[in-house]
């Protein structure tokens, strides 16, 4: 945007009356809106993969999409289809708002006033500003649907609108609105914003694998290690993390014990160690 203003500030130094000038100028702010709409995609595209790579390290503050049992090996290709597809989402506003200010550079370099747009489509601008509020809400919902991953396409969901519940597959997801398949072979369709709540009926939990040496598993009074973890929940640094009780131990021949449980996001190298502490208080009861 900057370089649109810069360019007509240069033309009509030289000549702002000179039609051949004037012509550069257009050239240059709509070769510049182009150029600065494809580096802002590349750009938002890198950074959103960037994000995914580094949450998938533990670290940095990606959602990461929830493992489907249907992903099969796609898992990891499937969150990078969903960073594509908000860092998309994010530069097409982008895109927009660029196109307008180039406009309006542009507008300026011939000699006409942009207020003249404004004032002679002012009835068209107010109608597209009303009808348009829904499809801006949709469309920021829709935002967030992708970066919170609330649903995504193939997923089994249960939808409410308007306090009906719909049942189906998640067929399509755009920027506007889902699709839905229903178990009779319908369609439903629904705007992002419309929709009050979500059951996603596809997402699994993450299960995590630690290592105890066996000495000190048989140690351990199993029975206190379920609620252990469950109260991990509520440790500084683990609060936006849910441990499930359900724990499963098998012992390895190297002489340690594989402990298996379950949890609502990927943990962290921090957040491991966290856990295996909490594990390890198990040999003696709370307040001890």
């Amino acid at each position: 945007m900057a370089i649109c203003f810069a360019a007509v500030d240069i033309f009509e130094e030289l000549n702002a009356s000179s039609n051949g000038l004037r012509a550069v100028a257009l050239i240059a702010i709509v070769v510049a809106a182009f150029v600065v709409i494809a580096a802002v995609r590349v750009s938002l595209r890198f950074l959103f993969r960037r994000a995914v790579r580094r949450a998938l390290r533990g670290r940095g503050r990606w959602t990461l999409r929830l493992p489907r049992a249907e992903d099969g090996t796609r898992t990891e290709q499937r969150r990078v289809q969903r960073a594509d597809a908000a860092a998309h989402m994010l530069a097409r506003l982008a895109s927009v708002l660029i196109a307008a200010v180039s406009l309006v550079a542009a507008s300026h370099v011939i000699g006409i006033d942009p207020l003249v747009f404004v004032s002679s489509a002012g009835f068209l601008g107010a109608g597209l500003a009303i009808g348009g509020q829904s499809l801006i809400k949709d469309w920021l919902t829709g935002l967030l649907v992708l970066l919170e991953d609330r649903y995504a396409v193939g997923d089994h969901v249960t939808m409410r609108v308007s306090g009906t519940e719909v049942d189906g597959t998640v067929e399509e997801l755009n920027s506007a609105g889902v699709r839905l398949r229903l178990p009779d072979g319908h369609t439903w369709h629904a705007g992002h914003a419309s929709i009050e709540s979500v059951i996603n009926r596809s997402q699994e939990l993450i299960t995590h694998r630690i290592e105890v040496p066996s000495d000190v598993w048989s140690e351990l009074d199993e029975a206190l290690i379920g609620p252990k973890l469950t109260a991990a929940s509520h440790d500084l640094g683990l609060t936006n993390v849910v441990l499930l009780a359900d724990v499963e131990a098998e012992a390895q021949r190297d002489g340690t014990t594989s402990v298996e449980f379950r949890a609502t996001r990927r943990l962290s190298e921090r957040q491991r160690r966290q856990v295996v502490e909490r594990v390890l208080e198990a040999d003696r009861p709370e307040g001890a």
